[in-house]
Formats: C-alpha cells, sequence, structure tokens
C-alpha cells in the first residue's frame, strides 16, 4: 500500500512538472482588431517583382492566451493607436492565374503603439514587437468575399524582438526570442491589375499572434511553486518511511 501511494505521488509530482515545462509551447499573445469601428490599412504590391508592402494595419486589443497573467496584472490590454507596417522580400511568383501571390522573406515588420490597462496605466509604448521575415514564403491569396468585389488574406510568419516592459508586465521571459505569425488579415475591395499588381481596399479584421520560441515564463507562478513544494515533500516523506520499514523488517 505504501508504493502504491508512493507512485501515486510521484506521478502527481511528475505531472505538474510536465505541466510547468510544457506551458510555454501553448503561451501566445495576441494583437487583435476586436472592437475597431473604423479599422485602417492597406496591402500593396506593384507587380514588377518588387515586395508586398503593408502600412497602417490597426489593432486595438492585446490578449495573453495560454497563461495567466501575474497577480494585479491584467490578461487583456488596450492597445492605443497600435499599427503594423511591413515590407517582405521580393516577389517570387504571382498570382495572376492561380490567385496566390508568394514573396521571399527578410525585409522587416513592426508594431508600434500603446499598450494600457482598464485604469489607463501605460504598461508599454513605441515599438511592440518588430523583426523580419522567415524564409518559408510569405503569401498573398484572392479572395472572393462577394461577386465583383474581390479582397485579400495573408499569411505571414517570422522571428522579432518582443517588447521587454509588455514581456515582463505579462511575466513572459523577454530574453527568448519571439516567433511571429499572422492569424487573419483580410481585406475587401482590393483591385487587381493585368500585370500581377494589386491595392486592397478597406480592411476587414487583423488579428497577429506572437510566441515565445524558448521557456515562456520567467518563473513559475507562487502557487505552482507551492504545489510543487508540497508534493516534493510528500514524495520525501513517503521514501522515509519506506526505508524505515524496510530497516524494521531487517
Amino acid at each position: 500500500m505504501q508504493f502504491k501511494h508512493l507512485a501515486a505521488t510521484s506521478v502527481a509530482v511528475a505531472a505538474l512538472g510536465l505541466s510547468l515545462s510544457a506551458s510555454a509551447s501553448t503561451v501566445k499573445v495576441k494583437f487583435d482588431q476586436a472592437t475597431a469601428q473604423s479599422p485602417t490599412g492597406s496591402v500593396s504590391y506593384d507587380g514588377n517583382g518588387g515586395a508586398l508592402v503593408g502600412s497602417g494595419i490597426s489593432f486595438d486589443r492585446i490578449i495573453l492566451n495560454g497563461a495567466t497573467a501575474p497577480t494585479g496584472h491584467q490578461g487583456s490590454l488596450t492597445c492605443m493607436s497600435c499599427s503594423i507596417a511591413f515590407t517582405t522580400g521580393n516577389n517570387t511568383g504571382e498570382g495572376t492565374s492561380t490567385g496566390t501571390w508568394s514573396f521571399a522573406g527578410g525585409g522587416n515588420f513592426q508594431l508600434n503603439g500603446t499598450a494600457t490597462d482598464s485604469g489607463g496605466n501605460t504598461v508599454a509604448s513605441g515599438l511592440l514587437f518588430g523583426g523580419t521575415f522567415g524564409a518559408s514564403p510569405q503569401i498573398a491569396f484572392r479572395t472572393p468575399i462577394v461577386v465583383g468585389n474581390p479582397g485579400l488574406s495573408l499569411s505571414l510568419s517570422g522571428k522579432d524582438d518582443f517588447n521587454s516592459a509588455l514581456a515582463s508586465y505579462f511575466g513572459l521571459n523577454s530574453s527568448v526570442n519571439f516567433n511571429f505569425s499572422t492569424t487573419a488579415i483580410a481585406l475587401s475591395n482590393a483591385t487587381f491589375g493585368p500585370s500581377g499588381s494589386f491595392n486592397s481596399g478597406k480592411l476587414t479584421n487583423a488579428d497577429v499572434s506572437v510566441q515565445p520560441a524558448g521557456p515562456a515564463k520567467n518563473v513559475p507562478e507562487p502557487a505552482e511553486l507551492g504545489l510543487f513544494a508540497i508534493g516534493l515533500a510528500l514524495l520525501l516523506v513517503g521514501l522515509g518511511f519506506r526505508r524505515k520499514q524496510g530497516g524494521d523488517i531487517a
């Protein structure tokens, strides 16, 4: 019976350790266009083999997903005057017939603005994240939103530097690299030229996620540490009791 209890305690402690170490892979910071009444932004390509260019793509919320903000901090912030601008590498495939354009990595992207909590206190300001696009193709899709009113949808990814003040506020490890990926940037009323060029119309949605590439948390939360310590103490007590039982039998 003592062995079964000890085994159960060991499993509990191991499971807790696994949850602490695995949490990094699920943590994301999402920049969202949640409540914007008049979202802004544009995306264009010149049709001459140049880059995909985006400017003024607006965001109004910053949301921590997959983790809990430290005590006294909020998991959702207002993003004031936040917008992203980017330039990819040059075009590698025009979608005049296929409806899909591909662009090389490199280039750069920057999301600037001010993050504030519900009390209006500034959490971080200026460059919130910025970096370069990855090696995988950056894609623009032509989307038939309605007949005669085509749009664009983008799929972009890369590596970035994340604002250290914002990372610290969310309890994230700002010393690790971060990966950037868009979940949705959609535009309607886009116009397309015969040479493969296009220019976006109205921005309809923008969601961007930034994810730590290494250990997400600076340190485990106090509650997690306390639970781990209790489990470890029970494990050690069980080991001591088992050794005593073995000594008595001998």
